[in-house]
């Protein structure tokens, strides 16, 4: 990952609204961003380039302001779990940092070409030392972030792979704004994040274009019928937050 010193003087303006458009940061004053962006770096990456790996220490956070990032963790057996995406506007690995071992607990790596800022962890803390409404900010970014954890597990020990499909299809529908999708990895992984076998997923991808919901052609899918795939959902699931 190439990684400039310094942002140049025009990004700073830039960069705060980002900050205050995000709720962790909504609160800072003039004198906390002066300390924030005391020492912030620019990171271009690109497409299957690495950004920071698991037990890499979570010495400053991320905020992504152009491409994609997917966080994963690696199998013993080789292969990859994902667990989630990070695109424009928004913290990554934020709570790793405030672990009793500040170390990241996932890898990430870029799904596109991109560009990211880090911001220092000491800086943060000498922050909410002394402005409590971002202690609480971050109280609240981490109990969100664990409450969607809860409501996964939830999910997946009541649920079945057509659901789960379903669901991830409705979440990328959401996080890409439309019904022409960017599927973001391959069949197999997706079942790693979905926690079925790839051959499952194939066969649900194939079961709902027969159905007429989606169509699709490599990575790139349409739904076609975005109703029938929230009530594959099923009401008990349709307004669970558990994507991160």
């Amino acid at each position: 990952m190439n990684i400039a010193a310094a942002p140049n003087r025009f990004e700073y303006p830039t960069l705060k609204r980002l900050l205050q458009d995000d709720p962790v940061f909504a609160c800072l004053r003039t004198k906390d961003f002066s300390i924030l962006l005391k020492d912030v770096r620019r990171h271009s990456f690109s497409q299957g380039e690495t950004i920071f790996t698991e037990g890499m220490e979570a010495d400053r956070f991320f905020l992504i302001v152009a491409g994609e990032i997917e966080v994963f963790r690696a199998t013993p057996g080789g292969d990859e779990k994902l667990f989630g995406y990070y695109r424009d506007g928004q913290l990554v690995e934020l709570y790793s940092m405030f672990m009793r071992t500040p170390v990241f607990s996932l890898n990430g790596r870029g799904t596109q070409d991109g560009i990211a800022y880090s911001f220092d962890e000491k800086a943060l803390s000498e922050i909410a030392q002394k402005n409590p409404d971002l202690t609480r900010g971050l109280l609240q970014h981490m109990s969100q972030k664990a409450h969607a954890y809860m409501n996964q597990v939830d999910f997946f020990t009541g649920s079945n792979a057509e659901q789960r499909l379903a669901a991830f299809l409705l979440y990328l529908s959401d996080l890409q704004d439309g019904t022409e999708l960017t599927l973001p990895c391959h069949q197999k992984q997706i079942g790693s994040r979905l926690g079925i076998r790839g051959e499952t997923v194939s066969r649900a991808f194939g079961r709902f274009k027969i159905k007429g919901i989606i169509e699709q052609k490599g990575s790139q899918l349409q739904i076609l019928d975005r109703p029938a795939l929230e009530q594959i959902l099923g009401v008990e699931y349709r307004n669970l937050e558990m994507w991160t």
